[in-house]
This record gives C-alpha cells, structure tokens and sequence, in this order.
C-alpha cells in the first residue's frame, strides 16, 4: 500500500482549503500576431494580422483568451497556444481554441504550464488552408499583474505530481489496464482520453478516500521518458460538488464511485468509476476526459509511458499502469497496455 506521509503537502492542502483572507494574482498577457513570427520566425509573408489578451489566475488555474486576426491568405482551421519555445523555436500545443475569429474561451492549466507561459515561452498559432503549418503567430508577453483580495474559499490546487512517477503504488495484471488519447487538430474540443486501470491489486474502498462528501484530492497524472517537462498531464477532479441539478459523485452500492460532469471543470474530466472491495483482481479505475479543458500531450509519447490515478486525503494512495511497449504512437493517437 502506498501511504507516503508528506507534511508540507498536507499543510498545502489545508491551506488551499481554508476559509480566510486569500490573495489571488491575475496575470494580464497580450500576444501580437503577423506573417514574419510564423515558421519559428522564418515568416510566411502573409498579410494577415491578430491580436490576442489573455488572463492567468493563479489562485484558480484557469487561463482566459480573446483572440481575433484577420486578412489571413487562406481560411482559418485551428488555433492553439502553443509552447514552451522561445520566438525562434516550434513546439507543441498546449491548449486548443476555438474558430473563427474571435475566439473568447478559458481552460484549467497546471502549474509547470502557467510557469512557462509567465515565462514567455508560450505563442499563439493560427493555421490556414495557405499555411497548414500556421500563417501567423505571436510570442505571449506578460503585461500587467493585478493582485486581488477576498475574503472567500481560495480553491488553488496544490500539485500532487512531481517530475517523476510516485513510488509504492499499486500495480494491475498485465495486460488489463490501458491508457488511449486521441487528438484532432482540426477541433481540439473533440479530444479525448481515457484511462482504465483493472484487475487492479487488493484495494479497500475506503482507500478511495469519500469523493461524494469528504474533502481529498483526486488527480490522473501522465509521465514519460521524454526531455519534455513533466508530468505530461495532471488533471484533477474536485470531491463533492453539484453537476447541473446532481451531485457530481454517488456511490454506487457498497463497493464504488461515480462521478460525471459534462463540463470537465476543471480539467476535462468528465466521468469517474471506482471500485473495490479488498480483493485482489477487483480493484477498478477508469477515467474519460475530453474536449478544450483537456491539456492533452502533444503526441507521440516516449516509452515508458506511466499513468497514476492518486488520491491524497492526508496519506496518498495511488494506482498505477507502466507500458513500456505502444499498440499505436502517432501525432493523432496514443494507445497503450500496461505491463
């Protein structure tokens, strides 16, 4: 059993959960788009132009853009934050927006995320029929910093999920479990991921912790044995809460949970299942996640890929599926087994 006791993250949590005076950071950025920053500086030489203002919350998480271009050479297919890279420097997407022009949406992004893009290592990219590539783009800059006072709940969420995969968690029969994202650059609101964690080791239900009225931490989080900064991913869904006019989480009789938010606040997931009742070869997982709020890794993945379901509530316990070997890795999907 994994319980690694860890007073700072504890102390973390209960302050990220305390009731007080809380002090939250709005970070303004501005990005400016043309033809010359396209092609890690090379240019394009398109005659199109945008302009994008965008705020980070550091006491929430959530990133908010208005994005708008226009005289692009061919139509507008995608748009994306991408990042981290310097003007003269390509990477992946971060996070997908939406077109046409304007854009006006938010998305829930992690703290080595929000570090980068504070960091100015984050652009805008608008591709076109002309230029698949991207047409125009501009480098986000930080502009204004405004710090706000309330005297309500702070909901910032400590990481859960170092640079690399947590020790003692509980592994599955080889072969069961499997991790499968699909990405769709053409409309990223249509990406998915799913996660499913079986014949899991011996596990009590009440090493879930109580996601319907009790207050742990719940998290799937995604390494590779890539450079790149890691996690992969850490996305998080919130104990308790009410989804439209249900309860966010129910149990399902004596040996699990559900949960389900069409929204995927705050990280794109939207359905939860966990079951267990002590028996080895009983324990369940299974995680979805879909649509703009998924900051899903740019593909292909580098073996080995490991995904950990973690749940901290004072003590952490964790389950976890290695696989070191890929059914399918490409820029569009990654599908995996575990170990």
């Amino acid at each position: 059993m994994a319980k690694l006791w860890s007073g700072l993250l504890v102390l973390g949590i209960a302050l990220a959960f305390t009731p007080n005076e809380a002090y939250a950071t709005i970070h303004n950025l501005t990005a400016t788009l043309d033809g010359s920053q396209a092609n890690a500086g090379a240019g394009t030489g398109s005659p199109g132009t945008g302009f994008a203002t965008v705020t980070y919350d550091d006491s929430t998480g959530f990133l908010s853009w208005n994005a708008s271009w226009s005289g692009l050479s061919g139509t507008v297919t995608v748009a994306h934050f991408h990042g981290p890279a310097l003007p003269n420097q390509n990477a992946g997407i971060q996070v997908g927006i939406s077109v046409p022009s304007p854009s006006i949406g938010s998305a829930s992004i992690i703290v080595s995320q929000a570090n980068d893009l504070l960091d100015g290592l984050w652009y805008l990219n608008v591709h076109s029929t002309v230029y698949p590539g991207g047409e125009i783009r501009g480098q986000v800059q930080v502009s204004v910093l405004v710090t706000t006072t309330t005297s309500t709940t702070t909901t910032t969420l400590p990481a859960l999920c170092g640079g690399s995969p947590i020790g003692g968690c509980r592994g599955s029969e080889a072969g069961k479990s499997q991790l499968q994202i699909k990405l769709k650059a053409s409309d990223p609101s249509k990406n998915q991921l799913k996660f499913k964690y079986k014949k899991g080791d011996a596990t009590l239900l009440t090493e879930f912790s109580d996601p319907v009225s009790g207050s742990a931490d719940y998290r799937l989080c995604i390494w590779d044995g890539s450079a790149a900064t890691q996690p992969l991913l850490e996305a998080a869904v919130l104990p308790g809460g009410t989804c439209g006019t249900k309860p966010c989480w129910k149990a399902t009789g004596t040996k699990g949970f559900k949960f389900k938010d069409k929204t995927g606040t705050p990280n794109g997931i939207q359905q939860v299942k966990l079951k267990a009742d002590g028996t080895a070869g009983k324990t369940q997982v299974q995680v979805k996640a879909k649509g703009l709020k998924l900051s899903a890794p740019t593909l292909p993945l580098t073996t080995t890929v490991t995904a950990q379901f973690v749940v901290d509530d004072g003590a952490i316990e964790c389950w976890e599926v290695p696989m070191s070997a890929t059914l399918k890795n490409d820029t569009v999907q990654f599908k995996a087994k575990g170990d």
